[in-house]
């Protein structure tokens, strides 16, 4: 099984260029080399996100490694990804998009987080539907 790594500085909040600092590893990572992006949460499995490519190298002391990845990763895509998968319907157009809840998840939509962050930060229209 491969190693799981921590990123420790995600202060940036342009999700373009992602800066991990990892610790010492037999094989250390190179430029140009392949690396899987993963997010885990203390509550959940470990979920794959991308393959990434290290886009740059330095090494510091007692031998750990800074290492930027340039990716795609748009966390706008994978808000949709967990609206969904929470069993909500979106409705995506040209110049609208809206969140699509029947009566019968009206309690749970209000505990989503990934909904209120796409309603608030992304202008995703909440629209509640009746049968």
């Amino acid at each position: 099984m491969q190693n799981v790594l921590p990123v420790l500085n995600r202060s940036t909040t342009y999700l373009k260029v992602v800066v991990i600092v990892i610790g010492k590893r037999k094989k250390p990572f190179l430029k140009g080399e392949m690396v899987r992006l993963c997010y885990w949460n203390l509550n959940s499995k470990l979920r794959f996100l991308s393959v990434i490519q290290c886009k740059n190298i330095s090494n510091i002391e007692n031998g750990k490694q800074v290492i930027m990845l340039r990716t795609t990763y748009e966390r706008k895509y994978y808000l949709n990804h967990l609206v969904k998968k929470d069993g909500f319907k979106l409705k995506l157009e040209q110049t609208a998009k809206t969140v699509l809840i029947p009566p019968q998840q009206v309690q749970e939509s209000l505990k989503s987080t990934a909904l209120q962050e796409l309603s608030k930060s992304y202008n995703y229209g909440i629209q509640y539907t009746m049968l």
